[in-house]
């Protein structure tokens, strides 16, 4: 009789510990099947493989041999090899972690490294009883569009709940338009490219979701002149119909904050436009400067939830204080 009990006891916790995760078990499956319906058509086909608790998706990847950053960003003198995207791939990790999140990188967060950008995050499931870490690397020719998708469908992880996960729709191409001013054209933020149209001054270092926005191309005006007319990048503050775009977008202002002790954007009105939504964004903005000059900027976002004319009159306040980049994504 005891040896009966002793075996229905064993069964019990058997039972117990075999009892598969509730939430989470069907996640890495169910991402890898929406994955493949991604990136299908592909040439050469993406590799997605799931091993365990790690999912892996590898397209156009090889070998490189990299040099380790440290906090400090010191590069290490002894380089490594490690497997990455090239210049029109991508790999994607994607770890299934007990607890939350308790790295030391912040995220998410854009990483921009020698060779690739790679994206991190962590998406809390199970109520946060686990996390499922990502890192998304990709090359600088690899298709955004495909990007975006991959990024939606991460997104559309719910905490506690099984993922609505559907393949991200096709983002139609941004359309913006200006008619009034012919001195105006249309330019893709990239470092190098010319930040006004009758200067030689140009992107420097951009933040990553500034990459491949449109921006607006207009003269400064007059040396010395605060204001030259509607045509200056100083005088010119979205006003009336100046501007339109064809769909829901992002606008990005990058505003000329200060030159060396000379404030051009002071505090409180920072402060103003934060009240009336504008976000700022943390990453560095920076571009070619004038001989012994030091300039500083910064960049600051809002949404743009219609299509149609863009206006904004807390920045048009700014008229004339100082010199404005307008972007849009």
């Amino acid at each position: 009789m005891k040896q009966v009990l002793v075996i229905i006891c064993l069964i019990i916790c058997l039972s117990a510990f075999s009892k598969p995760e509730t939430g989470s078990r069907d996640i890495l499956p169910a991402l890898q099947s929406k994955l493949t319906e991604i990136l299908k058509g592909l040439e050469p086909a993406a590799s997605i493989r799931l091993k365990g608790r790690q999912l892996i998706v590898e397209y156009r990847t090889r070998s490189f041999m990299v040099h380790a950053s440290d906090k400090t960003g010191r590069m290490s003198e002894k380089a490594h090899e490690e497997t990455g995207p090239d210049y029109r791939g991508l790999r994607l990790t994607l770890t299934l972690q007990e607890g939350k999140y308790t790295g030391a990188a912040k995220i998410p967060q854009e990483l921009r490294k020698p060779y690739w950008h790679t994206y991190l995050n962590a998406y809390p499931i199970d109520r946060g009883k686990r996390h499922l870490h990502t890192m998304l690397s990709y090359g600088s020719r690899t298709d955004r569009k495909l990007i975006g998708k991959i990024k939606l469908l991460l997104e559309s992880i719910k905490q506690g709940t099984q993922p609505d996960i559907k393949a991200a729709p096709d983002v139609p191409e941004l359309g913006v338009e200006f008619s009034k001013f012919s001195t105006w054209s249309l330019g893709t933020v990239a470092e190098r490219k010319p930040i006004f149209a009758d200067r030689k001054y140009a992107f420097k270092k951009i933040p990553t979701e500034l990459k491949g926005a449109k921006y607006i191309l207009r003269p400064v005006g007059k040396v010395g002149g605060w204001s030259t007319g509607k045509m200056s990048a100083r005088a010119w503050t979205l006003k009336k119909r100046d501007i339109r775009v064809s769909r829901p977008c992002t606008c990005y202002v990058a505003m000329w904050l200060a030159t060396g002790d000379t404030v051009h954007v002071t505090a409180s009105k920072l402060k103003a436009l934060k009240r009336s939504g504008w976000e700022v964004l943390d990453e560095p903005f920076t571009t070619t400067t004038a001989r012994y000059q030091s300039w500083k900027w910064l960049v600051i976002k809002r949404t743009l939830k219609r299509k149609g004319d863009v206006r904004f009159p807390d920045v048009a306040r700014l008229n004339g204080a100082t010199i404005l980049i307008f972007m849009f994504k």
